[in-house]
């Protein structure tokens, strides 16, 4: 090891060259570093010894960026080094607040902020570089103090106050680095449920990062210093609203935080709207923040704002990964905020609209399956509000043509799903004589069709389930039974040993509100339908199984099921077998009458049953 031998310097305050290389110089020159911490008094004596440690560990103050093995940072921390940090950092605060005048007659203001600078960025670097510092034992053992002392930097450099009436803050020089290095050193620590509730225990927290981003907000220009600020406040908020999930109502009542947050939308940087995006999204994972959230326009218009700077420029650029990310949590937080229908016309209505047409848009454009699905399930949630539905579903068949075309070409069967869920909720507000029943009518019948042969199961119980709710209401039955290929995709799906027995439910279900109109008979008596229904009476063994091979392991369910389809197979024949021109019809079937009589003679049957039953037997044997 090579020093500058000076009989006018303390050897703690030597400027030494060694080789990084050499293991046995790398310890001693490591010790001597943390000796001259240790040891340094005056402001000279730290800024030689941080400047040696600085460039010991190779740092690059134009990138932020430290050149040394993680290894070395950790033997270095093995030293203490953190708290020997904090030694000098407590030290020279409590100094310059004392003997302020004194110490800036001696040293000058510029050195000062020096001082207190490299003391925070070596700091950083230990945090963003050395995963041990940030493990919750860690952050329990040292965080208090150290998040005291940065608290008191700030306090000392009015980044935790405002100064006056206008909302400025008056700093010393040098104030935006040191700033930078405190948000930095909190965002580290804030990956982490203990370090986010340390710092949100202290109100001061939230209000030093509201002024430091309000700081560099009001400034004309974001240079990179500046931007790096605003990417470090951000990002810390992203964590706090995320581990604190008991103090998210905290970040909302903080005076102007949001506000300001809102104001960060045009940051002309991705990642610093994709963190902009997340915090929004953890928010409103609360109920209490999610009700007063969705109440106030320039978070709602915000939202619109990055999801439209997201979509102008082009997906297939560098950036790709971020835009997703970005416009995910967007989606993430509009679904969050439409799960109260109380409120969701507040999003339907906002900007005339803007916000649906833009979830349309995603659905429509985007190439991310995620970002499509999300859209429609924010679009399913927002038309189950009475008061949005005449907005979204009512005035035209836009939304529904897209939902259906989703459902039917979608590539995933993500998208699919939900889409048809979403199909399904919109078609639950349309009755007969709407002009969009017939639209309506058409698109789950050919959903029906596509599902028993391109599509998953969930999708054939929703179908189902939005066709027996069709069912239910007498003046849209006549348009039902009216299309052919819809009783026959019906029974399909009885017939279908790949359904499921909800999916069968349902559809006898819808058979017998169907059946219940006397004008409706001769045509629901295809021989498809009566096929179906005898398997239903004939074949329960083989319903069960089929249900079984599908993952329907409750054997209690699929028997009260099978009973429930069994007991509809045979309301739906008792009341085709109200209309006499249907019995030659059934008559020919020789199974049906076979399967009554197997039905009558079962002891569960009741009496009442029994008769009605035997009668139309006797009816259908006599056409024999």
């Amino acid at each position: 090891m090579e020093c500058e031998q000076s009989p006018f310097k303390r050897p703690r305050t030597r400027s030494i060259h060694i080789n990084r290389h050499d293991e046995g110089t790398t310890a001693a020159y490591i010790q001597q570093l943390l000796s001259g911490l240790q040891q340094a008094i005056t402001t000279k004596q730290r800024l030689i010894v941080l400047r040696q440690l600085l460039h010991f560990v190779g740092y690059d103050s134009s990138t932020r960026h430290c050149r040394c093995h993680v290894t070395i940072l950790s033997r270095i921390l093995e030293g203490k080094c953190i708290h020997l940090l904090c030694l000098q950092l407590g030290y020279a605060l409590n100094r310059h607040q004392n003997h302020h005048h004194r110490e800036r007659e001696l040293h000058g203001v510029n050195s000062f902020n020096e001082e207190i600078n490299l003391i925070l960025t070596a700091m950083d670097i230990f945090y963003r570089y050395c995963p041990e510092l940030v493990t919750e034992g860690s952050i329990r053992n040292e965080g208090p103090e150290l998040f005291r002392l940065l608290k008191d930097v700030l306090a000392y450099y009015r980044g935790g106050v405002i100064h006056n009436s206008v909302g400025r803050i008056n700093y010393n020089g040098g104030g935006s680095e040191i700033f930078l290095s405190v948000l930095s050193i909190w965002h580290s620590c804030s990956s982490s449920s203990i370090g986010t509730m340390l710092l949100l225990q202290h109100p001061a927290t939230l209000q030093a990062i509201n002024n430091i981003l309000l700081l560099q907000k009001q400034r004309p220009n974001h240079n990179s210093g500046g931007l790096e600020i605003i990417m470090e406040g951000i990002g810390l908020l992203k964590n706090l609203s995320y581990y604190g999930e008991d103090y998210r109502h905290l970040i909302v009542d903080q005076t102007n935080l949001l506000t300001t947050l809102t104001s960060l939308t045009d940051v002309p940087n991705d990642k610093a709207r994709e963190r902009l995006s997340a915090v929004f999204r953890n928010l409103v994972l609360s109920t209490d923040v999610r009700s007063r959230l969705i109440q106030r326009a320039d978070v709602l218009t915000a939202i619109v704002r990055i999801s439209i700077i997201n979509t102008a420029t082009n997906i297939d650029n560098a950036s790709t990964n971020c835009k997703k990310n970005t416009l995910r949590n967007v989606l993430s937080a509009i679904t969050s905020l439409a799960i109260d229908t109380n409120t969701t016309h507040l999003i339907v209505f906002h900007g005339d609209g803007i916000l649906v047409e833009q979830l349309k848009q995603f659905v429509v454009q985007c190439e991310d399956y995620v970002v499509r699905k999300r859209a429609v399930r924010a679009l399913r949630s927002l038309v189950r509000d009475a008061s949005s539905a005449h907005v979204m579903v009512l005035q035209d068949n836009q939304l529904l043509e897209i939902l259906s075309d989703r459902v039917l070409n979608d590539v995933s069967d993500a998208v699919r799903i939900e889409a048809v869920e979403a199909f399904c909720t919109c078609a639950g507000l349309i009755r007969a004589p709407m002009i969009q029943h017939t639209y309506i009518l058409d698109s789950l019948t050919h959903m029906l069709m596509a599902s028993t042969s391109t599509t998953t199961r969930t999708n054939i119980d929703t179908v189902a389930r939005a066709l027996r709710e069709q069912a239910c209401y007498p003046e849209n039955r006549r348009g039902m039974v009216q299309r052919e290929n819809l009783l026959g995709a019906l029974a399909s799906i009885i017939l279908s040993d790949n359904t499921t027995l909800s999916a069968k439910e349902s559809v006898c279900a819808t058979l017998v509100d169907l059946s219940k109109e006397e004008l409706n008979h001769e045509a629901i008596a295809l021989p498809i339908i009566l096929d179906a229904l005898v398997q239903t009476l004939t074949d329960r063994g083989r319903i069960l199984t089929a249900s079984n091979a599908i993952g329907n392991a409750n054997a209690n369910i699929n028997t009260s099921i099978t009973n429930k389809i069994r007991e509809s197979s045979v309301r739906i024949i008792l009341n085709l077998a109200k209309t006499q021109l249907n019995w030659r019809t059934m008559a020919k079937q020789t199974a049906l009458i076979q399967s009554l009589l197997r039905f009558a003679a079962a002891t569960t049957t009741g009496e009442d049953a029994k008769k009605q039953v035997k009668a139309v037997i006797l009816q259908l044997a006599a056409e024999l």
